[in-house]
């Protein structure tokens, strides 16, 4: 299973001093924004995120690169750092 699937969406809020609160949009994709297919998915999906929202939104894309590393090991130390739990060194 790749992490996550193809990508995670994590919709996370952080308060503000005002009543309405800002949502922030956290987006995993796992290639990086060189691919043509990946920069114009992310190009979109910001834009639509900022267009359709109501309210005040931050849109954070995280490129994980998974073409250069992988496999299961990889995949759990990453998922793990994200996460935030600790995890051992990763075998090369």
């Amino acid at each position: 299973m790749r992490l996550l699937g193809f990508l995670l969406v994590w919709l996370m809020a952080t308060p503000l001093a005002a009543a309405e609160r800002e949502k922030r949009v956290l987006l995993f994709v796992p290639e990086d924004a060189t691919v043509p297919a990946i920069a114009d998915f992310t190009r979109t999906f910001r834009q639509t995120v900022l267009a359709e929202w109501k309210g005040p939104v931050t849109v954070d894309i995280e490129y994980l690169d998974m073409a250069w590393s992988g496999g299961a090991e990889y995949e759990r130390a990453l998922r793990d750092l994200y996460l935030g739990e600790p995890t051992g060194p990763i075998s090369t």
